[in-house]
């Protein structure tokens, strides 16, 4: 028989007398087990859980102090109960925050007064995090652009962070998503860190650090704090707070180290600069594993987008949406065929959404997944004909791709094209579950 579940032995544990009043000698196995392995045990289950347990014996209620039972947590800021979230998390810190090592925090802003009980939330919460030895801390949707009504708040929100941070030396992994700083607050909060931590930080992770609109690239302070960081692996930023002398520097401050970086480039932040082909080259032959994770949103015309596609740029996932300007061509064919010629080989996942009128993009579009020949993934949204999807099928058909899985939306098409979308589809089913590939054909109607 198995053993029974350790939140039952409380129950079993009240039972030691028989009906004389002696004790029963059976003693079950779960009691007995070591210390190392209750907590094994203890790690496995959820807090409730952990609370019955811990009433079954000396033993049990031990191992549940153990630090190592406390060292990750995720919470919650906000939301639809964001005094009782919060409340939550606060209970928790003030018992178990100095065992922390791994904190994930995630705000949800459901209205505008949410921002003050983050805000709240967030000071009372670093105050009990003083002990801990964070390894990784993660902040998620702040939003700061949220806090219009009560802009007071922004200081108060980069200052908690300042007190944390700056006590910081053995952080790791700091992700601070979609905060949306101003330009001289998100700045200092990187100089506090880059002085606490810059030798140790491994992963930097700050995609929508600042808000829009800011050349972030121009301001002296922001260079100094972000190159100042000598051992990173991972970063993820906007394209606005990259610069050529930046992505220089990193090939010899970060020579053999970086191997990944995800950069987002947005219509309605700084893109018109450019880092120089050369400056890349040097980078790639630094790191030589270093992949390039490119989202391009809302940039269309290929005037301002093939410049930000450096040919010697390591990119291997490239999303491009090209926005909603349907009154002018944006010759999405040159972007084609720049990335057709110049991707290849390290070209891994394409994401296409091309929904404008004014291009034909049809003999592109096959040249681009008949070139790529380590594309494995793609997904496609564009206003296309049924061609595209026959051309790639045939590709598949003749082993002519590697691909793993293709999502194809072909929008506005006619009644026609629909019917045959449907019979390659159904022509395709077999095939498709034969290898293993996933394929989906699809148009904006069905």
């Amino acid at each position: 028989m198995g053993l029974k579940r350790p939140n039952k032995l409380l129950e079993k544990s009240q039972k030691k007398r028989n009906r004389k009043g002696k004790k029963c000698k059976h003693v079950s196995s779960w009691i007995k087990l070591p210390y190392p392995a209750i907590v094994k045990v203890l790690e496995n289950l959820s807090d409730n859980e952990r609370v019955h347990s811990a009433q079954v014996c000396q033993s049990w209620k031990h191992a549940f102090q153990s630090p190592r039972l406390w060292r990750t947590r995720h919470f919650i800021f906000g939301g639809p109960k964001a005094n009782a979230s919060g409340s939550k998390a606060l209970a928790f810190v003030r018992t178990k925050g100095r065992y922390l090592q791994r904190v994930f925090v995630s705000c949800h802003h459901i209205t505008s007064n949410t921002c003050e009980s983050i805000t709240n939330t967030l000071d009372t919460f670093v105050s009990h995090l003083k002990d801990a030895d964070l390894e990784e801390f993660h902040i998620s949707g702040l939003e700061l652009d949220r806090f219009w009504k009560y802009s007071h708040l922004r200081e108060n929100v980069a200052d908690s962070l300042l007190k944390l941070l700056r006590a910081k030396r053995n952080l790791k992994v700091l992700e601070l998503t979609q905060a949306q700083f101003g330009l001289l607050p998100g700045t200092k909060v990187l100089q506090t860190v880059s002085q606490a931590c810059g030798t140790k930080l491994c992963r930097l992770l700050l995609e929508d650090f600042f808000h829009s609109y800011l050349a972030v690239f121009d301001l002296e302070q922001f260079r100094m704090a972000l190159q100042s960081f000598s051992n990173l692996t991972v970063v993820s930023l906007n394209y606005c707070c990259i610069y050529d002398e930046l992505i220089k520097g990193w090939a010899e401050s970060l020579r053999g180290k970086l191997s990944t970086l995800r950069l987002k480039a947005c219509d309605n932040e700084a893109h018109a600069h450019t880092i120089n082909d050369s400056s890349w080259k040097a980078l790639v032959l630094s790191c030589p594993n270093l992949i390039l994770d490119l989202s391009i949103v809302g940039i269309g015309p290929a005037s301002s987008l093939v410049p930000i596609l450096a040919p010697n740029a390591p990119l291997t996932t490239l999303h491009i949406w090209s926005g909603y300007d349907n009154d002018l061509p944006l010759q999405l064919n040159d972007t084609l065929n720049h990335i057709a010629s110049n991707y290849r080989i390290r070209l891994t996942s394409l994401d296409l959404d091309f929904d404008n009128y004014q291009d034909d993009i049809d003999d592109a579009l096959i040249r681009v997944v008949a070139h790529c020949r380590n594309l494995k993934h793609l997904k496609l949204k564009a206003v296309s004909s049924t061609r595209v999807a026959s051309a790639i099928c045939q590709l598949v058909r003749e082993r002519q791709t590697v691909l793993t899985s293709a999502d194809i939306m072909l929008c506005a098409i006619s009644d026609p094209s629909m019917e045959l979308l449907r019979d390659l589809r159904e022509d395709m089913e077999s095939l498709a579950q034969e290898r293993g590939i996933s394929l989906v054909l699809q148009n904006d109607l069905f």
